[in-house]
């Protein structure tokens, strides 16, 4: 009995991990972008010293849309993660002076 009730106070915790870890070609070299659920956000982790995190705008079968949740900066982030076959992801930073796109295949693990 006490195994069956720690199986099912864990199911929710394995439902929940999830990360996408994404690639794409910028400037001839790939990069890779990795995309980790935190509760309701998603982390992307640029460096060690880096992270930015991105509150779930909307989600249903098909999409995970994110939106950056740095609002003090000037611009903002969008990424778009479709629960295609492949997965794939699409980015876009926009600020008054620059926008930034990319996007590419992904493999959703955990």
């Amino acid at each position: 009995m006490k195994k069956l009730i720690l199986i099912l106070l864990l199911i929710p915790n394995l439902v929940m991990a999830e990360t996408w870890v994404c690639a794409s070609l910028i400037n001839d070299k790939i990069e890779t972008n990795v995309f980790k659920r935190v509760g309701n956000e998603f982390h992307w982790k640029i460096n060690d010293e880096l992270t930015i995190k991105y509150e779930i705008w909307y989600e249903d079968a098909l999409q995970i849309k994110l939106i950056d949740t740095k609002k003090y900066d000037i611009g903002i982030g969008a990424t778009l993660l479709a629960k295609t076959n492949p997965p794939s992801y699409s980015a876009a930073h926009l600020y008054s002076v620059d926008t930034r796109k990319w996007g590419g295949e992904c493999e959703v693990v955990e």
